[in-house]
């Protein structure tokens, strides 16, 4: 079990949030770009490795080498988002901010980590600059796999945090409040493509990718002993 970082955008923090609020309703997988690594052989399939996993079928592993996922079963991921610290802070650097003196706003919902903080909102920062001691959420992996990004079920995109929304006789998906669409895997190509087609990785390539499944728990990775 190790403890790590993990960067989600607000859309994606809202769903997580909805889904501590309401169990079923939200957000319990990501898929993330698996990394490459040369091949190490051709009839091996998966293990774990230095805390992550490698994965990839035979005749990939042939091809292309394997796939290796950083996070694995039972390790705890604290979640960066984009926040602001208090306005004083505004020319310290996010290492500098001692954690006991500063409250934070967390730009996903607008809340602060003190629900009566009266205070000044500072600038805009980064989630990837989020430190330890600020993340208000925490997950717990409860399953690893790595496979084809077209490999992902309606069940699997429905827990990626496409919502249901109703109109008469019909189930519309939709995320991040965008359009509407007949089934929770083409509203999850949406978003995928939203956080990955500028990068190369759009849905049409079909990227080999790690899915997690997690379980989500609102509080600190420090305050929630062994949750």
């Amino acid at each position: 079990m190790s403890d790590k970082p993990i960067l989600f955008s607000a859309p994606m923090v809202r769903a997580i949030l909805r889904e501590i609020e309401q169990p079923g309703s939200g957000k319990t997988q990501t898929r993330r770009v698996a990394k490459f690594v040369e091949p190490h052989g051709d009839n091996w399939h998966m293990h774990n490795a230095g805390g992550g996993m490698f994965a990839s079928s035979e005749d990939t592993v042939r091809r292309d080498g394997h796939y290796y996922a950083p996070y694995a079963v039972d390790d705890r991921l604290y979640v960066r988002e984009a926040w602001r610290a208090e306005a004083v802070y505004d020319d310290t650097s996010p290492r500098a901010i001692e954690a006991d003196a500063c409250m934070v706003r967390y730009e996903a919902d607008g809340t602060w980590s003190d629900r009566d903080a009266m205070t000044h909102a500072g600038r805009f920062r980064h989630g990837m600059h989020m430190p330890r001691w600020a993340s208000r959420i925490t997950l717990i992996v409860t399953d690893v796999r790595v496979q084809r990004l077209q490999e992902v079920s309606e069940e699997d995109a429905i827990s990626e945090g496409v919502e249901c929304w109703s109109e008469p006789s019909l189930c519309s998906w939709r995320v991040a409040d965008e359009m509407s669409f007949k089934s929770a895997v083409d509203a999850y190509r949406l978003l995928w493509d939203s956080l990955n087609a500028a990068r190369g990785y759009g849905w049409d390539a079909n990227p080999w990718v790690a899915a997690y499944t997690f379980r989500p728990i609102l509080g600190n990775i420090d305050t929630i002993g062994g949750a």
